[in-house]
């Protein structure tokens, strides 16, 4: 609208009138009459139009600036006309205007009156939420002082369990104390028998066949010894459920006695309340007799009307002089009925007295009982306690009772019998004592590596690649500890497990726990009181690889989620030992001292020997139930990542293989050393030449001795399997070298892009056949990682 509006000010023009003329000439020079009456007409024709044209009052209509001249008096009075009648349509549109204006300016009213409306129930309604939140701030101060109290008496409770523990364990420590020299005497005693065992067994041992049938019936005992023990041990938990449930009982019988207490205190305030009342009811009473009197004195004011009080004085002196006179003539007649009325007077104020006595007696009484409660409810809550400590004193007696006896009998049996059962049972087993015939050489290591993986696929319904295989074969070679990594389901487990199977070799899987935190988890512990090493499947599967039917052969131990808990806690013994395997067999420290009788195959009694055929072999999963190797753990050993999804084919008619010896193993590893030595140096030239520097420089990223190792043990293999040199040194770089990029923030991605181009660029230099896949993989993820892919 306001465009129009300036519109029609541009085309405002100015009239000026000729008196006598007759005509209308406009200021500009004219163009001619017929052009000046045509554009007026337009124009006003235009201003009639009530859709277009919005006048505003104090202005001249708008006209057409651009022509000028003489036009006829008809047309300038049509023009005129229509000028009209578009300023009644523009007065028209101003009362509608003033109009809405008006309901507008009365809606506003109505608005203002409804938030002042508003407004004042907003300030009620804060003025109830001050009341009701300063009510809150009392009740909360009043919960407070309750809690306070409780939390007092929650204390002193528990000062009452402290103490009655500290006597507990007091008796328990020197009931142990008792026990233990109990024991030691037993020991002794035991000792002495041993010997004299010893001496008969010298004198018996011309019979081998009867110390056999009676080390057979020793063990059946054994047997039979651990059923009792079984059933002992439920015994004991069931024991110790009954025990927890009467300790549930005690608490709810604590709770009880607490909210007894409080019920006293309760009764106690609720007594109070009563005396305050009464109180109240007193007063109540006093300022009711004070207003009866006040209404006694104006009613005798008012009686006495309009007298005086000098009137009023005389009348009462006149009155008590007759009253005298009355007093004068009774006290003539007999006097029996006044005092008798004197006397229930008097009466009467002593009953008063007592019974406001006994009253305040009530009060103190009631006082009392309320106190009284309390003190009872202590004394249940103490009872209640000495009853609870007194039955698991008595059940404490009888465990000990019947642990003393079990110990006896365990002392007895273990007089004859090994700390060592599983492993002794191991000796006497006939299958364990035969070496098994093995042949002293292995196929060639590709036709290995391809029946291996034929045999797999048909019986196991497993798909390894040949690569793969060449990896886990070289890996052998390489380290005495493996780790296959990869997602869940892909068969990480199984490979060790069928690769064993597939060459005849030994095997065990041990499952690790997340709550392993010490090599005794792993190994197992001894028990000085019942004389006997518990044995877990870790340490009877590293004495069976020392058997006769087992020591000339491979023997895989499988730890099967090894990163739930950290390896480098419960496998700390073990990292130690491969470390320091070069320099001889390494024994693994079982107990601190030697016990007979021990099995036959432990060192002095007590050490555990890892020997040469053992490669543990451990699978990892990488999520949020699982824990990090640590880089010494990476370091030692041998990983393999497999693929997540194998290329499944027909493994075909596959011969099974002869057993595999640990001898032939290594020859064929010997053999591949020799044979492809010059690999070695050019794989470990390439890695230090061509990568080495910019590894350090720009990454801090180096290798030592470990990796020269490792190299010239794994690239042999490989090649000897029919691998190439780059898929070996592809292997060693992604998995000992850049996994050290693993994580570290500093490293920006645009380095790491760098290093991939110039991986990429340098590799046919290495070997022109092959592609840094696995390298490069590690490198993307680690791109990946930073966003940048």
């Amino acid at each position: 609208m306001s465009k129009r509006r300036t519109k029609a000010r541009k085309t405002r023009g100015r009239l000026s009138s000729s008196s006598g003329s007759g005509s209308t000439r406009f200021v500009n020079a004219p163009p001619s009459p017929e052009e000046a009456s045509g554009k007026l007409i337009n124009t006003a024709e235009a201003l009639i139009a009530a859709e277009t044209v919005e006048y505003v009052p104090g202005e001249a209509a708008p006209i057409d600036t651009e022509f000028t001249g003489e036009i006829s008096t008809d047309r300038l009075k049509t023009a005129i006309q229509g000028l009209e009648r578009a300023r009644d349509l523009a007065a028209r549109r101003q009362r509608d205007h003033e109009s809405a204006k008006q309901a507008i300016d009365k809606q506003r009213e109505e608005l203002r009156v409804k938030e002042a409306q508003q407004n004042a129930e907003f300030t009620t309604r804060i003025e109830e939420l001050d009341d009701r939140a300063a009510k809150a701030n009392e009740e909360q101060d009043r919960l407070a002082e309750e809690a306070k109290r409780l939390s007092e008496w929650e204390a002193r409770l528990f000062e009452l369990e402290q103490a009655a523990q500290s006597d507990f364990a007091e008796y328990r420590h020197a009931q142990l104390r008792q026990l233990g020299e109990e024991l030691s005497r037993r020991r002794a005693s035991v000792e002495v028998e041993e010997r004299q065992r010893a001496q008969e067994a010298d004198l018996r041992i011309g019979d081998k066949e009867k110390e056999l049938a009676e080390r057979v019936a020793g063990l059946d005992s054994y047997e039979a010894d651990l059923d009792r023990r079984q059933h002992d041990l439920e015994r004991a938990e069931r024991r110790l459920t009954a025990r927890e449930q009467d300790l549930v009982q005690e608490m709810a019988d604590q709770q009880k006695a607490v909210e007894a207490r409080f019920a006293g205190e309760l009764e106690t305030l609720r007594l109070d309340l009563e005396a305050a009342n009464r109180r109240h009811d007193a007063a109540s009473e006093l300022a009711r007799r004070r207003a009866n009197e006040l209404a006694k004195r104006e009613a005798a004011e008012l009686a006495l009307g309009d007298m005086s009080l000098p009137e009023a004085a005389a009348e009462l002196e006149e009155l008590r002089r007759r009253n005298a006179e009355l007093l004068a003539e009774l006290a003539a007649r007999p006097s029996a009925t006044v005092e008798r009325l004197a006397d229930l007077e008097a009466r009467c104020q002593e009953l008063a007295i007592d019974r406001e006595e006994l009253l305040r007696k009530n009060e103190e009484l009631q006082l009392h009982i309320a106190a009284s409660r309390i003190s009872v409810a202590e004394q249940q809550t103490a009872q209640l306690v000495n009853n609870a400590l007194e039955q698991l004193n008595k059940t404490l007696r009888r465990e000990i009772a019947e642990q003393s006896a079990e110990l006896e009998k365990l002392q007895a049996s273990n007089g004859i019998m090994s700390p060592f059962p599983a492993c002794v049972e191991m000796d006497l087993d006939p299958n364990y004592s035969r070496e098994p015939e093995l042949r002293r050489g292995v196929p060639s290591l590709p036709t290995l590596v391809q029946r291996v993986r034929d045999i797999i696929a048909r019986d196991e319904r497993l798909y390894y690649s040949e690569r793969d295989l060449r990896c886990f074969l070289g890996g052998l070679a390489a380290s005495r500890l493996h780790l296959l990594q990869g997602i869940s389901g892909i068969g990480k487990t199984r490979l060790p497990l069928a690769f064993a199977r597939a060459i005849g070799a030994g095997y065990e899987t041990v499952a690790v726990a997340a709550e392993w935190r010490s090599p005794q988890d792993l190994m197992g512990y001894y028990n000085a009181f019942e004389r006997k090493f518990y044995e877990t499947d870790f340490t009877k599967a590293l004495y069976r690889a020392q058997l006769p039917l087992f020591r000339t052969k491979p023997f895989l131990v499988v730890l099967d989620e090894m990163n739930l808990s950290h390896p480098e806690q419960y496998f700390s013994d073990i990292l130690h030992a491969l470390e320091l395997r070069e320099s001889g067999q390494q024994r693994l420290r079982l107990m601190t001292s030697r016990v007979d009788p021990a099995p036959q195959l432990l060192r002095d009694g007590c050490d555990l020997l890892l020997s040469d055929n053992i490669w543990f072999v451990g699978t990892a999963n990488h999520d949020e139930t699982t824990v990090s190797f640590a880089d010494k753990t990476y370091d030692r050993a041998h990983v393999l990542e497999l693929p997540t999804k194998p290329e499944e084919f027909d493994p075909g008619d596959t011969q099974p293989i002869p057993p595999v010896s640990l001898e032939a193993l290594s020859a064929a590893f010997t053999d591949a050393k020799e044979h492809h030595a010059d690999d070695v140096a050019q794989v470990l030239g390439f890695l230090d030449r061509e990568l080495g520097q910019r590894l350090r420089q720009s990454f801090g990223i180096s290798w030592g001795s470990r990796l020269k190792r490792q190299a010239e043990s794994f690239i042999p293999v490989v090649r000897a399997a029919g691998g190439e040199i780059g898929e070996a040194a592809d292997h060693l770089l992604a998995t000992k070298v850049l996994r050290k990029l693993q994580g570290r923030a500093e490293v920006h991605s645009t380095d790491l892009q760098a290093l991939r181009s110039e991986i990429q660029t340098l590799w046919p230099q290495l070997c022109d056949r092959t592609q840094p896949s696995d390298s490069l993989r590690a490198l993307d993820d680690e791109i990946r990682y930073r966003g940048v892919l």
